[in-house]
Formats: C-alpha cells, structure tokens, sequence
C-alpha cells in the first residue's frame, strides 16, 4: 500500500504520486469522487488539511513527500 493520509477527519488510503502522470485528477473511490494523487489532493485541499500517517510502500520517496506538503 502507498500513502495513507488524513484531509479533514476522513481517511484516504493508497494514494500514489503523480510523477508527471496526465490521467484525470479524480477518481471513483468508495463511491465517492475522490482526487486521484497526492498532488490533487493538495491542489483541492491546500497543504495544512494533509496530515500523513503513514508513508507505506512510497517511504523512500518520504523527503520529496514532505517538502511538497511543506
């Protein structure tokens, strides 16, 4: 599993990073329409409302995480 972050006391599970991907930004999830990637989140959210709670299979890539939701 990639990330798992928190926006707003809902939880969001598996969410990947872009990296330069141009597919739409949002996605049916659990039947909501969700953003797709940590950088829609982002874009939708702001940086402050991205809590991280665990970085999961993406944990090399923690610093560029970090310095994007800086």
């Amino acid at each position: 599993m990639r990330l798992h972050i928190r926006v707003n006391d809902i939880d969001y599970y598996d969410i990947g990073l872009r990296g330069g991907c141009t597919t739409d930004e949002y996605t049916m999830r659990f039947g909501e329409l969700q953003p797709k990637y940590l950088e829609d989140f982002i874009k939708r959210y702001g940086q402050k409302r991205i809590r991280i709670i665990t970085y999961g299979s993406l944990i090399n890539k923690r610093d560029e995480i970090d310095k994007m939701l800086s």
